[in-house]
C-alpha cells in the first residue's frame, strides 16, 4: 500500500493472499479502514467471503507486524510473525481505540509488555 495514496478517513479492501512484509505497517497519523478477505472481484464489503485469508507476516525480522495510534479498524486478517524487544509483538497499540474484529492474532513474539 502506497501510504502517499491514502487519505485519512478511506477505507482500504486488501485482496486474499499471504504478505511478507519487510517492516511494520504503521497507522500513526492516518484513520483507515482496513479488510482484508477479498477474492479481487468484489465490488463492495458485503460481497466479500469470509472464508477467503488475508495474512500480514513480519517474518520474524525484529519487529512488530503493526503500530496503531489512531481509531483504525482492522478486520479479518491474521496478524503473524512480530518479533520485537518492545512491547507489542504482533500489534501495538498507543493512546487510540481501534477496532480489531475477525482476526487471528498467533505466532508473535515480545521480550518486553
Amino acid at each position: 500500500m502506497n501510504d502517499a495514496a491514502v487519505q485519512s478517513g478511506d477505507t482500504v479492501y486488501i485482496k486474499e493472499g499471504t504478505y511478507k512484509l519487510s517492516g511494520r505497517i504503521y497507522l500513526n497519523d492516518k484513520l483507515l479502514h482496513l479488510y482484508g478477505g477479498f477474492n479481487g472481484t468484489e465490488t463492495n464489503l458485503s460481497n466479500r467471503s469470509s472464508d477467503i485469508g488475508t495474512t500480514l507476516d513480519a517474518q520474524k525480522n525484529n519487529d512488530r507486524v503493526l503500530e496503531i495510534k489512531t481509531n483504525s479498524t482492522i478486520d479479518s486478517f491474521t496478524i503473524t510473525g512480530g518479533n520485537t524487544s518492545n512491547s507489542g509483538g504482533g500489534i501495538y497499540i498507543s493512546n487510540s481505540s481501534p477496532i480489531i474484529t475477525n482476526c487471528t492474532i498467533t505466532g508473535n513474539n515480545t521480550t518486553n509488555g
